[in-house]
């Protein structure tokens, strides 16, 4: 059983034990520090302003209708005669 984290609940009192994901936690490989670290990140304001969660949702967005655009060009035929070479 893991003794190195004490995990607590939103009320900052409740411990919630042996671990928040539950089970026989190995917390030397566990990755919950990393989650935590990214949430930190994501919910940082850059310039007081923008969350850097928003602008990577936004990126991820962006991704997505650029490849449904990739994909809908692509399935479109070239046309029956295809391409002609010019002498």
């Amino acid at each position: 059983m893991c003794r190195e984290r004490i995990t607590l609940s939103a009320d900052l009192k409740t411990k919630i034990v042996p671990c928040q994901f539950g089970g026989n936690p190995d917390c030397g490989s566990c990755g919950c520090v990393a989650s935590m670290g990214l949430a930190a990140v994501a919910a940082h304001q850059l310039g007081g302003i923008i969350p850097v969660g928003a602008i990577f949702k936004a990126s991820v967005r962006i991704g997505q209708i650029g490849q449904a655009w990739s994909k809908r060009t692509a399935e479109q035929p070239a046309g029956e005669e295809g391409l002609r070479v010019l002498s």
